[in-house]
């Protein structure tokens, strides 16, 4: 199975949709939350509206369950007191109780999956499951089956040789050989030839990146050309 793409910038370092591959997933996870009904994990409907005491992680790494939790709408139920985080002794005044909506759980999914793979782990997927922790209430968890890590075998620089060092540049590179797939890494490459042919004067330069992901071997190539 492999996986392509190209992007091309023009005179700017903003960056249309990311890669190919990535809008295409995003459609997916909207289509995917927007009922119930569509959601892929009907064990999680017998606990739709159950209280969240407890919201966790099996095996993120190399990811913290804090940053995890970060990119999340999922929330266990947590004190808030006026925002400073915080209940009211003896009394529930303060206390968020933040109830399972599968839609969520479903887009938390997605969002987890995807950025996983965005940093290299393609073949990742993650699974929600709810354990009661009493009467209407379930721990959230979110197992992470990550795929394997997927290097960067080669990278090549083409179309610059004749106004820029490209050995040079290469060392400048956030994206180098040896490296994790890592998308953003490899757009931010994009970048930094695009802007050292500007400050050359070169205004209407255009970058193309292209790449291909084999996740048979675990390998990706991936070429930076000009024009």
């Amino acid at each position: 199975m492999r996986r392509g793409g190209a992007h091309r910038d023009r005179g700017s370092r903003t960056v249309r949709g990311a890669l190919a591959v990535w809008p295409l997933l995003w459609a997916v996870a909207g289509c995917s939350a927007r009922s119930e009904e569509a959601a892929p994990f009907p064990e999680l409907g017998a606990h739709a509206g159950d209280q969240v005491g407890a919201l966790g992680f099996v095996a993120p790494a190399p990811f913290t369950a804090d940053s995890l939790a970060e990119l999340f709408q999922t929330e266990p139920t947590h004190c808030d007191f006026l925002g400073l985080g915080f209940c009211i002794p003896f009394t529930n005044i303060g206390e968020r109780r933040m109830r399972l909506d599968v839609e969520t759980v479903v887009r938390d999914v997605n969002v987890l999956t995807l950025h996983y793979r965005r940093s290299g782990f393609l073949g990742t997927r993650v699974m929600p499951g709810a354990d009661v922790r009493g009467e209407n209430e379930v721990a959230v968890e979110f197992i992470i089956l990550r795929g394997d890590s997927v290097l960067v075998d080669s990278l090549v620089i083409a179309g610059a040789e004749a106004v820029l060092d490209t050995a040079r540049l290469r060392d400048r590179l956030p994206l180098q050989e040896g490296d994790l797939f890592d998308t953003d890494d490899f757009l931010a490459s994009g970048d930094t030839l695009l802007e050292s042919l500007r400050r050359l004067g070169y205004a209407n330069a255009e970058v193309l990146r292209n790449y291909a992901a084999d996740t048979a071997s675990d390998r990706a190539t991936v070429g930076l050309g000009t024009k």
